[in-house]
């Protein structure tokens, strides 16, 4: 391929997540065939309360920050200057908003509390119905008009690109793209499995680990390890205490446990109530190595996301050769779970979690004929295959 001079277009959130993770491989294959890099980015957070020349005021924009905030980062981005680049690649929404001839957005996800997560979000946030409706009309109608104006969009998986279907109608001008994965599996598996049971994700309400939590409570001979940070982390430990302590919730069944209101805790600042009889080792940050040991000698992954995007942790679980758990509502985590076969789908709630686990336990024989044929079928989602749909797609977008 000719060398391309190439903007990527990146909203600075100040974090450093799996997605940045997946644009620093890109961006690293793409220097490597000699093409010039640009970064325009943009601070996302936060963002002026002043859009298209007029000024929101506080009361207005309390009343739906999120809407304000994807109009401003949309006139954001259609304020970037591109015309030196021959081709333009934006990354996270609403950056497709960018204007330019020869544009590839690498598609993940909407903001999707305008989408598909818009029931839960008004109850979870107790918010107004009808205003968040005509919000996501709104954020709807916009982003079909900016997707007009993208040359190719490549979607983060099928769900992806089945949600652009359904809510977008946006039938044509859409390839995929699978990840290759952040960890890099293991020539040899070699460590001995215990009765860990793993469960890693950001404590926001669509990951829902209260119901790994749960269903630790409802499983003889385990032990559990749940990676990660987020808002809900103070709340699920508090679960976590309760159970431990024997005290049950007033909602445990359906989706009550995980739509639970919560304050959002800032990371670092939450106490730590963990009781000596607690079940779960709650781990913040973990270095790769550690995640890597905690795989290589963990039973199982647990992974019961609401309407999962991708799920590119269960399948570097998957290539450590470890069976996944997921749910039937877990969007494409069920196209990498095969019942029985690499792992389990089950109901979303304790119960039904807990059972699966508990089968593994009771049969190491079968945990691990899983877990080997979980590796195989993992195995097939490397880089390459990563880099060889981006490159088709770049030369898609060029021709």
């Amino acid at each position: 391929m000719t060398p391309l001079r190439i903007a990527i277009i990146k909203p600075d959130w100040k974090i450093h997540g799996g997605f940045e993770l997946v644009v620093d491989r890109l961006n690293e294959h793409l220097s490597a065939q000699g093409h010039q890099l640009t970064v325009a980015g943009y601070a996302a957070w936060p963002v002026p309360h002043r859009i298209y020349g007029r000024d929101i005021a506080d009361d207005v924009w309390n009343q739906a920050p999120d809407f304000f905030r994807y109009l401003a980062q949309v006139e954001m981005c259609q304020r970037i200057r591109l015309q030196h680049a021959d081709l333009v690649i934006s990354t996270q929404p609403p950056t497709y908003a960018a204007e330019h001839g020869r544009h590839l957005a690498l598609f993940y996800h909407h903001a999707r509390r305008f989408y598909d997560l818009g029931d839960y979000v008004a109850r979870i946030e107790g918010a107004d119905g009808s205003l968040l409706a005509a919000a996501s009309q709104a954020v709807r109608q916009i982003d079909n008009e900016l997707f007009d104006k993208v040359t190719l969009m490549l979607a983060g998986s099928e769900t992806v690109r089945e949600r652009l279907q359904l809510y977008n109608h946006r039938y044509s001008g859409v390839d995929v793209f699978h990840a290759g994965p952040s960890i890099d599996p293991p020539a040899d598996l070699g460590a001995t499995r215990n009765r860990t049971v793993l469960s890693v994700g950001r404590h926001e309400f669509p990951k829902r680990t209260e119901l790994f939590v749960q269903a630790m409570y409802l499983t003889d001979r385990t032990h559990g390890v749940c990676v990660g940070s987020g808002g809900r982390l103070g709340s699920v430990k508090e679960l976590d205490a309760q159970l431990a302590n024997g005290h049950v919730p007033g909602e445990t069944s359906g989706d009550a446990l995980w739509l639970r209101p919560v304050e959002p805790v800032e990371r670092g600042t939450h106490e730590d109530r963990r009781p000596e009889q607690s079940r779960i080792e709650f781990m913040e940050n973990v270095e790769v190595a550690t995640l890597q040991q905690l795989m290589l000698t963990s039973l199982c992954l647990v992974a019961p996301a609401l309407l999962e995007d991708y799920g590119l942790t269960a399948i570097e679980a998957m290539q450590h050769g470890l069976p996944v758990i997921t749910c039937r509502d877990s969007g494409h985590l069920t196209h990498f779970v095969e019942h029985g076969v690499t792992g389990f789908v089950v109901e979303p709630n304790g119960a039904a979690i807990a059972e699966a686990i508990q089968s593994l336990v009771d049969d190491p024989d079968r945990a691990a004929t899983m877990g080997a044929a979980a590796r195989d079928y993992a195995a097939a989602f490397t880089w390459q295959r990563a880099f060889d749909e981006f490159d088709q797609a770049i030369e898609m977008v060029m021709s």
